[in-house]
């Protein structure tokens, strides 16, 4: 990692810093990035499968009460209705 490199981190975060912080930000850099390639060269088996299988647990898409069974109820409930649908008051 570079002074130029750190220089575009900063800009894109619109971080001001100083020469100073630049240099020990670089320092760090460079321990982070090693620990990272330490991190990539271990070999790891991903073929096990680790996430269980999921399935649809929602019940089936049918229609559980009769059209209008509950309209005329709803309607007496409303405060205000018109041709047999609901009036609300208007939002926007």
């Amino acid at each position: 990692m570079q002074l130029s490199d750190i220089d575009k981190l900063a800009a894109l975060a619109r971080l001001d810093i100083s020469d100073a912080e630049k240099n020990a930000i670089v320092h760090d850099f460079d321990g982070i990035l090693k620990y990272i390639g330490q991190i990539s060269e271990v070999a790891v088996d991903f073929h096990e499968k680790t996430v269980p299988e999921h399935h649809n647990s929602m019940r089936e898409d049918t229609d559980p009460n009769p059209g209008g069974e509950y309209t005329e109820k709803l309607i007496r409930e409303m405060p205000s209705s018109e041709d047999g649908f609901l009036k609300v008051r208007q939002i926007l």
